[in-house]
């Protein structure tokens, strides 16, 4: 399969294929296209996106061609790592692309605002405390996009959006994306973030929140 940028400043750069022997689905273009389309109001100068799951980085590429100054690529495949490096030559000097070398569980528990996920807490005051923490932008790890391209296997969209909005990740401006098979289950809202998109696609769907 061969992937390429499909607008932005990098249009038409073609980008290392995956094959076989990773454990990756790239977006296609269709997709791909739909989403940046829905996210284009999002993106700012010095725009910040975190891009889990990120595969061969197909994803943070398109971002850093639509205008993200600084993205950061959590995977945990070696490999996927490597292309990553060889995707990204052709970034300037202005553009900070991190990448992150671990389980995106792993990643999100890190970054959780109550330091850990505590099952004996009242879930409004869990909801309560974030949504303090997210009044203002303040800390170096929060993003302006979120975009999650997980294996469809995981069936993990749930648990990911529910570690990713108690985290210390995202603010009260985050827009998060995330595909999904089109039977697995998303709630409409989770904490202070709400569905406020969905597109369709054959054996797939990508949902969209925001705090409204």
């Amino acid at each position: 399969m061969n992937m390429r940028i499909i607008a932005g400043q990098y249009k038409g750069r073609k980008l290392y294929s995956w094959n076989k022997k990773l454990p990756v689905r790239p977006m296609t273009d269709r997709v791909k296209e739909t989403v940046f389309n829905v996210l284009s109001p999002y993106f700012f100068e010095s725009c910040k996106v975190l891009d889990l799951f990120s595969g061969t980085g197909n994803l943070s590429l398109e971002a850093f061609s639509r205008g993200a100054k600084e993205v950061h690529a959590v995977e945990k495949n070696s490999l996927c790592l490597q292309i990553i490096k060889k995707n990204s030559h052709f970034l300037d000097s202005s553009q900070k692309f991190i990448l992150h070398k671990k389980n995106v569980f792993s990643f999100l528990k890190k970054h959780l605002s109550s330091g850990s996920l505590k099952k004996d807490l009242n879930k409004d005051l869990i909801s309560e405390k974030v949504s303090l923490l997210k009044k203002n932008k303040s800390s170096p790890l929060e993003f302006d996009i979120v975009l999650i391209d997980p294996p469809f296997k995981l069936k993990a969209g749930e648990s990911i959006m529910t570690l990713l909005t108690q985290s210390d990740l995202v603010y009260k401006n985050t827009v998060i994306a995330i595909e999904t098979c089109q039977k697995e289950f998303l709630n409409k809202s989770y904490f202070n973030f709400h569905l406020f998109s969905l597109k369709s696609f054959k054996d797939k769907k990508v949902c969209f929140y925001k705090t409204i």
